[in-house]
């Protein structure tokens, strides 16, 4: 059985740092979630074709990078891979950069990007990413 905790925070290291402090102190295991509302974090789910995925998600980043003239983070996952803009911003502007995504993904332009992670964090109002066994893969600067 697998025990979730909240960290509030944006460093994968202290969220990691977290979780092994509690599964060493408990005995468990832990899930990791990473939840924001100035943040824009996107989710890229791949089925089998894992090299398309990786295309999309590097052409969003890159967009991404331009637009905000930040390092665009991106992880590998279990399913495929997230994106991170760590540029602080306000909710509502991570609100409509979220329904352009949408907006995207239902005209058929984005194919991997997960349109339930985006219509949950509309939902919720903030967004949430797992940080298990997620890896560094690339920074686009």
């Amino acid at each position: 059985m697998s025990l979730y905790a909240r960290i509030n925070t944006v460093s994968k290291e202290n969220a990691l740092f977290v979780k092994r402090f509690l599964e060493a102190k408990t005995g468990g295991k832990f899930d990791i979630a990473i939840s924001t509302r100035n943040y824009l974090m996107l989710d890229f789910d791949c089925d089998e074709n894992i090299r398309e995925c990786y295309l999309e998600a590097i052409d969003v980043a890159k967009t991404l990078n331009e637009e905000f003239n930040k390092p665009v983070y991106m992880y590998r996952t279990r399913h495929g891979f997230h994106l991170v803009v760590f540029h602080k911003m306000s909710w509502k502007l991570v609100r409509n950069y979220l329904r352009q995504f949408l907006a995207m993904i239902n005209k058929g332009v984005l194919k991997y990007l997960d349109p339930k992670h985006i219509e949950a964090s509309l939902r919720r109002g903030y967004i949430t990413l797992r940080l298990n066994q997620i890896t560094l893969l690339r920074v686009i600067k």
